[in-house]
């Protein structure tokens, strides 16, 4: 199933934390496949979910992710 995502009004805006780093995690719109949600996890936590089409930026401390 599609994945419940948010909609967010703006693009992105990186924090001006100099010690983060920002994932961009992207998933190209398709037709084969468009109505299967795909979870993301880093870590062992879930950080979000794409959907056909869609984005997301993960913003992540020093060290391996």
């Amino acid at each position: 199933m599609v994945a419940n995502l948010k909609k967010h009004n703006n693009h992105y805006i990186p924090t001006s934390d100099p010690d983060k780093g920002l994932l961009y995690i992207y998933r190209e719109s398709e037709y084969m496949g468009c109505l299967r949600g795909l979870y993301i996890n880093a870590n062992g936590k879930r950080i979000g979910g794409l959907n056909s089409g869609t984005y997301f930026v993960y913003e992540s401390g020093p060290g391996e992710v």
